[in-house]
Protein backbone atom coordinates (compact mmCIF):
# COMPACT_ATOMS: atom_id res chain seq x y z
CA UNK A 1 0.00 0.00 0.00
CA UNK A 2 1.24 3.27 -0.97
CA UNK A 3 2.23 5.10 2.00
CA UNK A 4 1.61 8.81 1.76
CA UNK A 5 2.68 11.14 3.88
CA UNK A 6 -0.17 12.54 6.71
CA UNK A 7 1.62 15.38 9.18
CA UNK A 8 5.00 16.70 11.26
CA UNK A 9 6.08 17.47 9.82
CA UNK A 10 6.26 16.36 7.72
CA UNK A 11 4.91 15.28 3.68
CA UNK A 12 6.57 12.40 2.66
CA UNK A 13 5.07 11.58 -0.99
CA UNK A 14 7.33 12.65 -3.83
CA UNK A 15 5.50 14.62 -5.52
CA UNK A 16 7.12 16.45 -8.30
CA UNK A 17 5.91 19.95 -9.90
CA UNK A 18 3.44 19.82 -11.96
CA UNK A 19 2.55 23.49 -12.28
CA UNK A 20 4.88 26.39 -10.99
CA UNK A 21 6.33 25.05 -7.87
CA UNK A 22 6.70 28.51 -6.57
CA UNK A 23 2.60 29.43 -6.61
CA UNK A 24 1.98 25.65 -6.04
CA UNK A 25 -0.06 25.67 -2.32
CA UNK A 26 0.94 22.57 -1.24
CA UNK A 27 0.14 19.76 1.14
CA UNK A 28 0.62 18.97 4.28
CA UNK A 29 2.06 16.07 5.81
CA UNK A 30 4.57 14.71 8.08
CA UNK A 31 6.57 16.03 8.78
CA UNK A 32 5.54 19.47 9.86
CA UNK A 33 5.81 18.10 13.15
CA UNK A 34 9.09 16.64 14.48
CA UNK A 35 8.72 13.42 12.73
CA UNK A 36 7.47 10.38 13.64
CA UNK A 37 3.35 11.50 12.91
CA UNK A 38 3.93 10.93 9.17
CA UNK A 39 3.21 8.28 6.51
CA UNK A 40 6.01 7.97 4.34
CA UNK A 41 7.39 6.30 0.96
CA UNK A 42 10.75 5.11 0.88
CA UNK A 43 13.12 7.78 0.14
CA UNK A 44 14.21 7.23 -3.31
CA UNK A 45 15.80 8.60 -6.59
CA UNK A 46 15.58 12.26 -6.12
CA UNK A 47 12.44 14.04 -8.20
CA UNK A 48 15.05 16.55 -9.29
CA UNK A 49 17.76 13.76 -11.09
CA UNK A 50 13.97 13.24 -13.40
CA UNK A 51 11.81 16.81 -13.19
CA UNK A 52 12.90 20.68 -13.32
CA UNK A 53 13.89 21.97 -10.24
CA UNK A 54 11.38 24.50 -8.77
CA UNK A 55 11.86 27.84 -9.33
CA UNK A 56 11.65 29.57 -6.21
CA UNK A 57 14.37 28.77 -3.67
CA UNK A 58 12.90 26.41 -0.76
CA UNK A 59 12.21 27.38 2.10
CA UNK A 60 10.40 30.94 1.05
CA UNK A 61 8.67 32.66 3.77
CA UNK A 62 5.76 34.86 2.10
CA UNK A 63 4.20 36.56 4.99
CA UNK A 64 5.01 37.61 8.49
CA UNK A 65 2.42 39.90 10.05
CA UNK A 66 1.67 40.91 13.55
CA UNK A 67 -1.96 40.61 14.16
CA UNK A 68 -2.35 42.06 17.19
CA UNK A 69 0.80 43.04 19.49
CA UNK A 70 -1.41 41.81 22.91
CA UNK A 71 -1.18 43.29 26.55
CA UNK A 72 1.25 45.89 28.40
CA UNK A 73 3.30 45.72 29.74
CA UNK A 74 5.23 44.36 26.31
CA UNK A 75 9.21 43.68 25.25
CA UNK A 76 10.98 42.48 22.25
CA UNK A 77 11.42 38.47 22.61
CA UNK A 78 14.55 37.39 21.50
CA UNK A 79 17.32 33.94 21.39
CA UNK A 80 20.35 34.24 22.77
CA UNK A 81 23.49 31.56 22.36
CA UNK A 82 23.95 29.32 25.86
CA UNK A 83 21.29 26.92 27.96
CA UNK A 84 22.86 23.02 28.09
CA UNK A 85 23.19 20.85 25.36
CA UNK A 86 19.26 19.25 25.49
CA UNK A 87 17.68 16.43 23.49
CA UNK A 88 14.29 17.04 22.25
CA UNK A 89 12.58 14.00 21.97
CA UNK A 90 9.24 13.69 20.40
CA UNK A 91 6.35 10.91 21.55
CA UNK A 92 3.70 10.47 18.57
CA UNK A 93 0.65 8.30 19.02
CA UNK A 94 -1.25 7.71 16.24
CA UNK A 95 -4.74 6.49 14.62
CA UNK A 96 -4.88 5.36 10.82
CA UNK A 97 -7.17 4.14 8.41
CA UNK A 98 -6.98 3.79 5.09
CA UNK A 99 -9.03 3.70 1.68
CA UNK A 100 -8.19 1.58 -1.77
CA UNK A 101 -10.36 -0.32 -3.65
CA UNK A 102 -13.44 0.82 -2.51
CA UNK A 103 -13.00 0.18 0.89
CA UNK A 104 -11.46 1.78 4.21
CA UNK A 105 -9.55 -0.70 6.73
CA UNK A 106 -10.32 -0.34 10.33
CA UNK A 107 -8.71 2.70 12.18
CA UNK A 108 -5.84 0.80 14.08
CA UNK A 109 -4.36 2.56 17.24
CA UNK A 110 -0.39 2.37 15.92
CA UNK A 111 2.45 1.58 18.82
CA UNK A 112 3.90 4.68 19.62
CA UNK A 113 7.15 6.12 18.10
CA UNK A 114 9.73 8.40 19.12
CA UNK A 115 12.02 10.84 17.29
CA UNK A 116 13.66 13.86 17.88
CA UNK A 117 17.08 15.88 18.10
CA UNK A 118 20.12 16.46 20.13
CA UNK A 119 20.00 20.64 20.33
CA UNK A 120 23.05 22.67 21.38
CA UNK A 121 22.83 26.73 20.06
CA UNK A 122 25.86 28.89 19.71
CA UNK A 123 26.49 32.56 19.15
CA UNK A 124 27.31 33.19 15.40
CA UNK A 125 28.20 36.60 13.95
CA UNK A 126 24.93 38.97 14.55
CA UNK A 127 22.93 35.66 14.89
CA UNK A 128 22.90 32.02 16.31
CA UNK A 129 23.46 28.48 14.80
CA UNK A 130 21.46 25.79 16.39
CA UNK A 131 23.90 22.29 16.06
CA UNK A 132 21.30 19.57 15.56
CA UNK A 133 21.56 16.26 16.26
CA UNK A 134 18.86 13.31 14.72
CA UNK A 135 18.16 10.56 17.49
CA UNK A 136 17.82 6.89 17.16
CA UNK A 137 14.11 6.51 15.97
CA UNK A 138 11.98 4.10 18.32
CA UNK A 139 9.03 2.40 18.71
CA UNK A 140 7.31 1.18 22.38
CA UNK A 141 7.64 -2.66 22.97
CA UNK A 142 4.17 -4.27 24.10
CA UNK A 143 1.49 -3.28 20.63
CA UNK A 144 0.52 -5.86 18.13
CA UNK A 145 2.48 -7.17 15.57
CA UNK A 146 0.53 -4.89 13.02
CA UNK A 147 0.35 -1.86 15.26
CA UNK A 148 4.27 -2.39 15.14
CA UNK A 149 4.72 -2.94 11.91
CA UNK A 150 2.49 -0.08 10.71
CA UNK A 151 4.43 2.67 13.46
CA UNK A 152 7.42 1.02 11.59
CA UNK A 153 6.26 3.12 8.24
CA UNK A 154 6.21 6.16 10.17
CA UNK A 155 10.34 5.63 10.86
CA UNK A 156 11.15 4.80 7.85
CA UNK A 157 12.14 8.52 6.60
CA UNK A 158 13.25 9.54 9.55
CA UNK A 159 15.73 6.37 9.53
CA UNK A 160 16.41 6.70 6.34
CA UNK A 161 17.45 10.59 6.25
CA UNK A 162 18.07 12.22 9.85
CA UNK A 163 19.07 9.39 12.15
CA UNK A 164 22.27 10.14 13.63
CA UNK A 165 22.44 12.89 10.96
CA UNK A 166 24.27 16.34 12.08
CA UNK A 167 23.40 19.70 10.53
CA UNK A 168 24.13 23.40 11.26
CA UNK A 169 20.51 25.73 11.35
CA UNK A 170 21.95 29.18 10.92
CA UNK A 171 19.12 31.57 12.41
CA UNK A 172 18.71 35.24 13.20
CA UNK A 173 17.97 36.36 16.87
CA UNK A 174 13.83 35.97 16.19
CA UNK A 175 14.55 32.34 14.86
CA UNK A 176 14.32 32.65 11.32
CA UNK A 177 16.12 30.50 9.28
CA UNK A 178 19.01 31.47 7.52
CA UNK A 179 21.43 28.66 5.87
CA UNK A 180 21.12 24.83 6.54
CA UNK A 181 24.25 23.28 6.17
CA UNK A 182 24.63 19.09 6.60
CA UNK A 183 27.62 18.44 8.29
CA UNK A 184 28.19 15.14 6.55
CA UNK A 185 27.31 16.98 2.74
CA UNK A 186 28.25 20.54 3.00
CA UNK A 187 28.66 21.36 -0.47
CA UNK A 188 25.16 20.07 -0.84
CA UNK A 189 25.77 16.91 -3.95
CA UNK A 190 22.76 15.09 -3.70
CA UNK A 191 21.67 15.73 -0.29
CA UNK A 192 18.30 18.24 -1.13
CA UNK A 193 16.45 15.57 0.44
CA UNK A 194 18.07 15.32 3.44
CA UNK A 195 17.93 19.13 4.25
CA UNK A 196 14.30 19.64 2.78
CA UNK A 197 13.29 17.00 5.01
CA UNK A 198 15.33 18.74 7.99
CA UNK A 199 13.53 21.81 7.06
CA UNK A 200 9.95 20.90 6.46
CA UNK A 201 10.42 19.47 10.08
CA UNK A 202 11.82 22.54 11.87
CA UNK A 203 9.32 24.80 10.06
CA UNK A 204 6.86 22.60 11.62
CA UNK A 205 7.94 23.10 15.38
CA UNK A 206 10.42 26.20 15.67
CA UNK A 207 8.57 29.43 17.26
CA UNK A 208 9.66 32.65 14.82
CA UNK A 209 9.50 35.85 16.90
CA UNK A 210 8.16 39.25 15.65
CA UNK A 211 10.07 42.45 15.24
CA UNK A 212 8.01 44.39 17.66
CA UNK A 213 7.53 44.39 21.31
CA UNK A 214 4.71 42.01 22.73
CA UNK A 215 2.79 40.60 25.80
CA UNK A 216 0.02 38.24 26.92
CA UNK A 217 -2.48 37.58 24.16
CA UNK A 218 -0.23 38.73 20.64
CA UNK A 219 -0.87 36.92 17.92
CA UNK A 220 1.29 36.77 14.95
CA UNK A 221 1.05 34.91 11.11
CA UNK A 222 4.04 33.31 9.05
CA UNK A 223 2.99 32.01 5.75
CA UNK A 224 5.95 29.96 4.08
CA UNK A 225 6.40 27.50 1.08
CA UNK A 226 8.37 25.19 1.86
CA UNK A 227 9.46 21.49 -0.10
CA UNK A 228 9.52 17.89 1.02
CA UNK A 229 10.18 14.55 -0.39
CA UNK A 230 9.82 16.96 -3.96
CA UNK A 231 6.77 18.44 -3.23
CA UNK A 232 6.12 22.48 -2.83
CA UNK A 233 3.52 22.93 0.36
CA UNK A 234 2.19 26.06 1.56
CA UNK A 235 2.37 26.43 5.30
CA UNK A 236 0.06 28.95 7.49
CA UNK A 237 0.85 28.89 11.36
CA UNK A 238 -0.62 31.19 13.83
CA UNK A 239 0.89 31.91 17.22
CA UNK A 240 -0.35 33.28 20.37
CA UNK A 241 1.73 34.49 23.70
CA UNK A 242 -0.25 32.52 26.07
CA UNK A 243 2.51 33.81 28.67
CA UNK A 244 6.05 35.20 28.81
CA UNK A 245 8.48 34.75 31.98
CA UNK A 246 12.44 35.74 32.25
CA UNK A 247 12.79 31.90 31.17
CA UNK A 248 9.66 30.03 29.18
CA UNK A 249 7.76 31.16 27.20
CA UNK A 250 4.17 29.43 26.59
CA UNK A 251 2.82 29.69 22.97
CA UNK A 252 -0.50 28.26 21.53
CA UNK A 253 0.31 26.93 18.01
CA UNK A 254 -2.13 26.90 15.31
CA UNK A 255 -0.63 25.25 11.99
CA UNK A 256 -2.06 24.70 8.78
CA UNK A 257 -0.58 22.42 5.28
CA UNK A 258 -2.39 22.22 2.13
CA UNK A 259 -1.45 20.45 -0.96
CA UNK A 260 -2.47 20.96 -4.53
CA UNK A 261 -2.94 18.29 -7.12
CA UNK A 262 -0.05 17.32 -8.50
CA UNK A 263 2.05 15.00 -10.17
CA UNK A 264 4.04 12.45 -7.52
CA UNK A 265 7.23 10.14 -8.30
CA UNK A 266 6.38 6.68 -6.54
CA UNK A 267 9.23 4.36 -6.17
CA UNK A 268 8.41 0.53 -7.65
CA UNK A 269 5.58 1.61 -10.46
CA UNK A 270 6.16 0.23 -13.57
CA UNK A 271 7.37 2.58 -16.46
CA UNK A 272 4.94 4.69 -18.19
CA UNK A 273 2.64 4.65 -15.21
CA UNK A 274 1.50 7.77 -14.11
CA UNK A 275 0.64 8.75 -9.90
CA UNK A 276 -1.12 12.19 -8.65
CA UNK A 277 -1.87 13.54 -5.54
CA UNK A 278 -5.12 15.07 -5.66
CA UNK A 279 -5.31 16.27 -2.30
CA UNK A 280 -3.33 16.67 1.44
CA UNK A 281 -4.44 18.78 4.32
CA UNK A 282 -2.94 18.69 7.94
CA UNK A 283 -3.98 20.54 10.92
CA UNK A 284 -1.62 21.28 14.08
CA UNK A 285 -2.78 22.72 17.50
CA UNK A 286 -1.74 22.59 20.76
CA UNK A 287 0.39 24.30 22.90
CA UNK A 288 4.44 24.43 22.98
CA UNK A 289 7.02 25.94 25.64
CA UNK A 290 9.82 27.27 24.38
CA UNK A 291 13.17 29.45 25.96
CA UNK A 292 15.36 32.48 25.31
CA UNK A 293 18.18 29.57 24.33
CA UNK A 294 16.83 28.82 20.93
CA UNK A 295 13.28 28.30 18.55
CA UNK A 296 12.95 24.60 18.87
CA UNK A 297 11.00 23.69 22.11
CA UNK A 298 11.88 22.65 25.39
CA UNK A 299 8.01 20.73 26.04
CA UNK A 300 4.45 21.04 24.53
CA UNK A 301 1.92 18.77 23.11
CA UNK A 302 0.39 18.84 19.79
CA UNK A 303 -3.08 17.37 18.32
CA UNK A 304 -2.27 16.29 14.75
CA UNK A 305 -5.26 15.61 11.86
CA UNK A 306 -4.57 14.61 8.41
CA UNK A 307 -5.93 13.39 5.35
CA UNK A 308 -4.18 12.22 2.11
CA UNK A 309 -5.29 11.54 -1.76
CA UNK A 310 -4.13 9.68 -4.13
CA UNK A 311 -4.25 8.29 -8.15
CA UNK A 312 -2.52 6.04 -9.43
CA UNK A 313 -2.76 4.61 -13.35
CA UNK A 314 -0.94 1.72 -14.83
CA UNK A 315 -0.76 1.35 -18.50
CA UNK A 316 -3.97 -1.15 -19.27
CA UNK A 317 -5.16 -0.74 -16.44
CA UNK A 318 -8.13 1.24 -14.78
CA UNK A 319 -7.29 4.17 -12.26
CA UNK A 320 -6.85 3.07 -8.65
CA UNK A 321 -7.49 5.53 -5.48
CA UNK A 322 -6.08 5.88 -2.48
CA UNK A 323 -6.63 7.83 0.91
CA UNK A 324 -5.03 7.76 3.87
CA UNK A 325 -6.73 9.60 7.39
CA UNK A 326 -4.04 9.92 10.55
CA UNK A 327 -5.02 11.33 13.88
CA UNK A 328 -2.45 11.61 16.45
CA UNK A 329 -0.91 13.30 19.96
CA UNK A 330 2.61 14.09 19.99
CA UNK A 331 4.24 14.98 23.24
CA UNK A 332 7.49 16.86 22.87
CA UNK A 333 9.68 16.88 25.92
CA UNK A 334 13.68 17.50 26.85
CA UNK A 335 15.73 14.81 28.48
Amino acid sequence: MLLLALVAGACQARPSARRDAGEAAAGAADGGVIGPVTHVLPPAVSPSRLLPEPEVPMPSQRRFALLEPGATPRRALRYRAGGPARELVATARIVSKAYADGTWTEELALAPVRDGFGVTTEAAGAGLVVHVRGLVGEIDAGASAAATTAAGGYLTRWRALLERRRADVAIDDRGQLDTVTILDDPAGHGGREVRDELVQRWLGIAVPLPAEPIGAGARWKVVTLLRTGGAVLKQTATYRLVEATADRWTIAVELERLGEHQDIVVPGLPAGSQAELLALRRVVTGTLTVGPDGPLPVGGELTVDSASHARFTIAGQPAREQAIEDRATVTLSTR
